[in-house]
């Protein structure tokens, strides 16, 4: 289990500490719920999603019976657009990873995040590129992105992303996320698989 401690209420992004890279800082936040920070691989869990669409699937049927007992100890928690649970913890409780320790030992863990796979990674890359196109058009100053093929041999927390860049320019990323919204991780699936199958 992860680190345990007392802690107030905060909000627990989708896919936070669960061993995968999808985060919330600097380089890595940028992919709110999508494919975070790289991690090595780890070994294949055969109860773990293998997509991102069964991951998807598994989190929302995870979701409700998290908030459900959270409440019931007293935390405000309330699921986000995004995935994220806001107030996951009543103050003075156990928390473990920013989740009720009582609640993870009822419901379980968060379902583990699905493999970065070089199809999702294609995918991913594709619907980056025409965020970046949204944004400029809205008036950001985005960057130019490297070739798909290097920005999938190299991913990882510090790769290219149209949010670093609007965080970079000490703009607002919330803001921008708004206008041009991130990626979805079962739309960049779908694409890249699309793109693996045409060759």
């Amino acid at each position: 289990m992860g680190r345990r401690s007392t802690a107030a209420s905060t909000t627990v992004e989708r896919g936070e500490n669960r061993g995968r890279p999808i985060g919330a800082g600097a380089g890595c936040a940028v992919l709110i719920a999508l494919a975070g920070c790289a991690a090595p691989a780890a070994p294949i869990d055969d109860a773990a999603p293998q997509s991102h669409a069964e991951y998807a699937e598994a989190y929302a049927d995870w979701l409700p019976r998290y908030i459900d007992c959270a409440r019931s100890f007293g935390a405000n928690a309330e699921a986000l657009p995004d995935g994220a649970i806001q107030s996951p913890v009543a103050p003075g409780r156990e928390a473990v990873d920013g989740l009720d320790a009582e609640c993870v030992e009822q419901v379980g863990e968060p379902p583990a995040a699905a493999p970065l796979t070089d199809a999702f990674l294609v995918g991913l890359y594709e619907l980056l590129v025409e965020q970046a196109d949204c944004l400029r058009a809205a008036g950001y100053e985005i960057s130019e992105p490297p070739s798909r093929v290097e920005w999938v041999e190299n991913y990882g927390g510090g790769s290219w992303a149209p949010l670093v860049d609007v965080m970079e320019s000490d703009r607002d990323a919330a803001d921008a996320n708004r206008v041009c919204p991130q990626p979805d991780p079962v739309e960049a699936e779908r694409i890249g698989i699309e793109q693996s199958e045409q060759g």
